[in-house]
């Protein structure tokens, strides 16, 4: 996670509990145990170690993660027009535009991941 120690706080790289249980020859439920409830005080502030741990996302062939894609969601609803906000659909169009192909379901758990009300409820 080079970048994101970097000062780049938006950019991690996939990386899974299997990649490091692998690694270090252990049981993924060892290493699960072993960061839960543990945080790592950084120049960029107070994570915990689970935030180090992001999912792969395939864009083109290329890995991005879900901490990535739930940024973008953050930053497009943050510049949509309140008087008209995007819907959820609205935002899985702008991925697959991209390449990305999203279910509904997974833009709604990260909106609400992010405490994102609903475009009804964002409408002014």
């Amino acid at each position: 996670q080079k970048p994101f120690f970097e000062g780049n706080i938006n950019t991690l790289s996939p990386m899974s509990l299997k990649d490091i249980a692998q690694a270090l020859e252990r049981n993924e439920s060892t290493i699960s145990r072993a960061i839960n409830n543990k945080h790592m005080e950084t120049p960029q502030g107070l994570y915990p170690l689970k935030h180090y741990f992001a999912h792969a996302v395939n864009e083109n062939n290329k890995d991005t993660t879900s901490h990535t894609i739930k940024e973008e969601i953050k930053s497009l609803i943050e510049n949509e027009d309140k008087s008209n906000p995007l819907s959820d659909l609205d935002i899985i169009t702008h991925f697959e535009s991209r390449g990305i192909k999203m279910a509904r379901r997974t833009v709604n758990k990260y909106r609400l991941e992010l405490n994102i009300p609903s475009s009804h409820k964002r409408k002014v």
